[in-house]
């Protein structure tokens, strides 16, 4: 809400999937290569006012000055699900087709009630209980659109790493050719 003597910002934004993919074209000009893939489910994003928020004691002992009093927001992000998946998997000797992944997987949850936006405290609670990765971040706003960072919460569900030494060999080689 803009325009009036008290501002506020509310956000809130749903992603079904996202996916980030590294290639490698350096190798082979002519045949660009997939080598590994970020896969992240059912991402919610909230930010919304709280009504107070007590600063950690440190804060006192700074010398800046505010004037008024600060506007604090909790900004909360919950993801359902989150791969990293080696896309060499096929093409060379490797043992693992996943670099890490959620540990136990629960396919009953119901993700599509988060696609209103409007959820319920209820709702956000159980996106909250079924969420792998989940952050939520204490925020105050300075000036202007400024915030700082007051709190950082971060909570990530058992999860699963295959690691194998030729495989973590062959990418850090790779991204060593990468870099001047």
């Amino acid at each position: 809400t803009w325009g009036s003597q008290e501002e506020s910002l509310i956000f809130k934004l749903f992603i079904n999937q996202l996916s980030l993919t590294v290639y490698d074209d350096i190798t082979n000009p002519k045949v660009s290569s997939e080598l590994l893939r970020f896969t992240i489910d059912y991402i919610y994003l909230n930010m919304v006012p709280v009504a107070s928020y007590l600063r950690p004691l440190f804060h006192k002992f700074q010398e800046e000055t505010t004037s008024g009093l600060q506007q604090f927001y909790t900004l909360q992000i919950y993801c359902g699900d989150f791969q990293l998946d080696n896309q060499l998997y096929n093409k060379s000797n490797f043992h693992f087709p996943v670099v890490f992944c959620q540990g136990e997987k629960n396919e009953n949850i119901q993700w599509a009630k988060i696609h209103n936006l409007t959820l319920s405290s209820k709702d956000l609670e159980e996106c909250n209980q079924n969420a792998f990765i989940k952050l939520c971040v204490t925020l105050s706003k300075e000036q202007s659109l400024l915030f700082h960072a007051n709190d950082l919460d971060f909570e990530l569900k058992p999860a699963r790493l295959y690691v194998e030494d030729t495989f973590v060999y062959y990418i850090k080689t790779l991204f060593e050719t990468y870099l001047p």
